[in-house]
């Protein structure tokens, strides 16, 4: 800092004041392109993708007649983008089901997942959950639907109005959701089994070498018993 201090005055009379010069600016602008980066091995396309929806989204909070557009824009952008990606997307993997209680045609609760959450306990304990949006399955026909071969299709324009989104992450399954063709506001459900996992029978078949085990007390019972009946 010593050696900087010696050369303020002559870099003030060459170069003139520093407000003019820095990089700052620079560096927050930067700052604010690295925070559109998805794809870590190709930044450079993951930012030239992003900057047309940064104007986008400004152009909808603009007609929104909202007050701060830049501060709207810093704080929603994230979930707007992630919705908007996924729009035209043929893969997803956003589905949530949940099964719940006192539900009309015992009908799960279906939304899309926002966010993931991990909390942190002591002694190492972990607790995951999903924040959802939900979509308002309460009401059928209003927000879902079941034709006569049992498949179930959502509104995907009624949402559920709930202050409680977040749900256990071993509480969810995946589900998939197919537009439908006449109307695109109804989306199908479609099941899916996720991969490496299978549905285990609740009948425990015995292991053979606790029942070997076992037939051979209950014969050294026996053969005791009948010893002491020959005594």
């Amino acid at each position: 800092m010593i050696h900087l201090t010696c050369h303020l005055a002559w870099e003030a009379k060459v170069v003139g004041p520093v407000q003019f010069r820095w990089v700052y600016l620079v560096e927050r602008y930067l700052h604010k392109l690295k925070t559109y980066v998805h794809n870590k091995a190709h930044p450079e396309g993951s930012i030239a993708e992003a900057l047309p929806f940064v104007q986008e989204h400004k152009n909808i909070l603009i007609q929104s007649s909202v007050d701060n557009v830049e501060e709207s824009h810093r704080l929603q952008f994230s979930n707007w983008i992630s919705k908007r990606r996924y729009e035209n997307k043929k893969t997803q993997n956003s589905g949530v089901m949940v099964k719940g209680e006192n539900q009309i045609d015992d009908v799960p609760w279906y939304g899309t997942l926002v966010d993931i959450v991990e909390l942190h306990y002591t002694e190492g304990n972990r607790v995951v959950l999903f924040n959802c949006d939900w979509y308002g399955t309460a009401r059928k026909g209003t927000g879902y639907k079941i034709d006569c071969y049992g498949i179930i299709t959502v509104n995907t324009t009624y949402k559920l109005n709930t202050q409680e989104p977040f749900v256990l992450a071993s509480q969810a399954t995946q589900v998939f959701y197919v537009k439908g063709v006449k109307n695109k506001i109804w989306s199908f459900v479609v099941e899916t089994n996720p991969r490496n996992a299978y549905e285990m029978t609740n009948d425990e078949i015995e292991p053979y070498q606790e029942a070997k085990t076992q037939s051979q007390s209950m014969h050294a019972i026996q053969n005791d018993v009948e010893d002491n009946e020959i005594d």
